[in-house]
């Protein structure tokens, strides 16, 4: 009987599991489940498992020890935070750490207003109210976005910067859709071009009024190092986040 080598994050209220294929010769492709229980969890990876194994196969199932990733640099760890955006478990771990460091935080929850009586407050009406086809139809043209040039306004120095989407996300709880922006800098205080890539990344929803993008590089930028190589998250996710 085949054997699978699975690692099961545990995160606060989700359990993840991921066969690797790099682990599993057998696999053509990685295979991951996410669910409240350990059990629906290994239900649904064998589900996903037996589509590509013939035959009987068992899970060994090891459990991911967090300490290895806080022994991971910040670069790294926002680099595997995007690559776990469905293992609720693992990507709750990693965003633990993160926020400690300081590398992320959790933006204020977007929200509209309802006109409602004078007397009466307004009431608050989130985005997780939109059906699913128009959140996948805005989060498709969101990603369209991805690479192109960007300026916006901090809402923590109040202060314009430049930058570039890395990736665009939905929080599907919320229903936030955000750009992942990393700050492009200066070289200098007095320098009129930016052409430093500073792998700080800072979130942006996808409806800021205060965030505008370029179809074309615009004149202040000239990239000293080449854009990003990877290419967009195709994934949602159960977490947002606003950094810098």
């Amino acid at each position: 009987m085949k054997q699978i080598n699975t690692l099961r994050y545990t995160g606060s209220n989700h359990i993840s599991l991921i066969s690797d294929k790099k682990n599993n010769p057998v696999l053509v492709s990685t295979v991951q489940a996410t669910s409240l229980s350990t059990e629906e969890a290994e239900a649904q990876l064998k589900a996903d498992l037996s589509l590509q194994i013939e035959g009987d196969f068992e899970l060994v199932i090891t459990d991911f020890d967090r300490k290895k990733f806080t022994n991971l640099t910040t670069e790294k760890l926002l680099a595997y935070y995007d690559k776990t955006e469905k293992m609720l478990g693992a990507h709750e771990m990693i965003e633990a750490i993160l926020i400690k460091r300081g590398a992320i935080s959790i933006p204020e929850e977007v929200e509209e207003t309802v006109e409602e009586a004078p007397e009466e407050k307004p009431v608050r009406e989130y985005k997780k109210c939109m059906t699913e086809e128009c959140l996948q139809a805005r989060l498709a043209e969101a990603r369209t976005n991805y690479k192109k040039f960007v300026k916006f306004l901090c809402t923590k120095d109040k202060e314009e910067h430049f930058g570039i989407i890395r990736s665009a996300r939905l929080d599907k709880r919320s229903g936030f859709i955000q750009y992942r922006i990393e700050i492009i800098e200066k070289p200098t205080e007095d320098a009129t071009i930016y052409t430093e890539r500073t792998g700080r990344i800072y979130g942006k929803g996808d409806d800021s009024k205060d965030l505008v993008i370029f179809n074309e590089t615009p004149a202040e930028i000239q990239l000293s190092e080449p854009a990003p190589k990877e290419e967009p998250v195709q994934e949602t996710e159960n977490n947002t986040e606003e950094a810098e």
